[in-house]
């Protein structure tokens, strides 16, 4: 018993001790992205995410293939390598009030892309046989009730 404690220790001591710097929660990494940039980079996955979800019919492992894609594009876009942004955002996510202003300025910059959206689809509205992306109820007290039942409130 005592050796398997040991062994078990020993590969857990060893695997914290090759986590990267980056990795570690609240670590700056060296090269950080700005508040602005994530912002920027942020605005385009929401927008690339509504996009995929806007296709309802599709099956899930072509919609995870466009989101893939997407996110190539949107990397490439902001001439970004993975590794960047993902050390960044996991940097941010340990910095809760900073995310929550990076998250604020990517919701003023969705929002003020609506309009035009909206306009966008009255001129271009989806064909009909393209069905509509399902409503989708968070996990409260009102995931039991089914959609006709929540539009009577």
């Amino acid at each position: 018993m005592k050796f398997f404690l040991n062994v078990t220790f020993s590969i857990v001591l060893l695997l914290f001790a090759c986590e990267r710097p980056s990795q570690r929660k609240g670590v700056k990494p060296n090269l950080l992205l700005s508040e602005k940039q994530m912002v920027e980079v942020l605005s385009d996955f929401q927008l690339a995410e509504a996009a995929v979800n806007q296709r309802a019919g599709l099956r899930q492992d072509i919609r995870a293939k466009q989101r893939q894609v997407y996110a190539e594009a949107i990397l490439q876009k902001h001439s970004l390598q993975p590794q960047l942004f993902w050390d960044s955002y996991n940097y941010y996510i340990t910095q809760p009030e900073i995310l929550d202003t990076i998250y604020a300025q990517t919701l003023k910059i969705l929002e003020s892309k609506l309009p035009a959206a909206q306009e966008a689809m009255k001129k271009n509205p989806p064909p009909a046989d393209v069905p509509k992306a399902p409503i989708i109820l968070p996990q409260t007290e009102l995931s039991g009730l089914k959609n006709e039942d929540t539009k009577k409130k």
